[in-house]
């Protein structure tokens, strides 16, 4: 399991609540009270981490038909979302 870079977890603790684990696995705690854009920089702040290969999202039926075509399946693998962000 990849460990979270610094730089995520002071982006995910600007969005979560301070319950969230700080760590992975990430729990984005209170997700039904956050909107959906926060959720969505939540998994784009760890897609740009460079310490994760891979992200499994349990976002639930109807926010994932909300996520931007580029990151829902069947449009895309999550790992051809993070390759499309790779900063390479």
């Amino acid at each position: 399991m990849a460990s979270l870079s610094a730089t995520t977890i002071s982006r995910l603790d600007s969005m979560l609540p301070a319950r969230w684990p700080h760590g992975n696995p990430v729990d984005l705690a209170g997700m039904d009270t956050m909107g959906d854009s926060t959720v969505m920089q939540c998994l784009e702040a760890l897609l740009e981490d460079e310490g994760v290969d891979a992200l499994i999202s349990l976002v639930g039926l109807t926010r994932a038909t909300m996520m931007p075509p580029g990151l829902r399946a069947p449009d895309k693998s999550i790992t051809e979302a993070r390759d499309q962000n790779s900063r390479n």
